[in-house]
C-alpha cells in the first residue's frame, strides 16, 4: 500500500528552512508539516490555506533569524577590536 507523499509541501519547507542552515533540516521539516496538519484540523480549513498560514509564519521567523544573524559580526582578527 502506497502512502500518500506530501511532496510538494515538505520540498517549500525544506528550501525555506535551508535559509538558516538548520542541524536538523528533516526534523524542522516535519514539525512544520505536524503543525500544518494540526492548523488543517483545528481550524477546518483546506490543506493549501494550512500550508499558505504555516509557511507565512515560517517564513517571518526565517527572515528575523536571518537579520539576527547579519547584525552578529564575529571578529576575524585580533586586530579588529572590540
Amino acid at each position: 500500500m502506497l502512502i500518500p507523499t506530501e511532496g510538494p509541501y515538505e520540498d517549500r519547507f525544506r528550501e525555506l528552512l535551508k535559509r538558516v542552515k538548520p542541524a536538523k533540516l528533516e526534523l524542522g521539516v516535519r514539525i512544520l508539516m505536524r503543525k500544518m496538519r494540526e492548523s488543517e484540523v483545528a481550524k477546518q480549513i483546506s490543506t493549501d490555506e494550512a500550508f499558505k498560514a504555516t509557511y507565512a509564519h515560517a517564513l517571518q521567523r526565517v527572515v528575523a533569524m536571518l537579520a539576527r544573524a547579519g547584525e552578529c559580526r564575529l571578529k576575524t582578527s585580533p586586530e579588529e577590536g572590540d
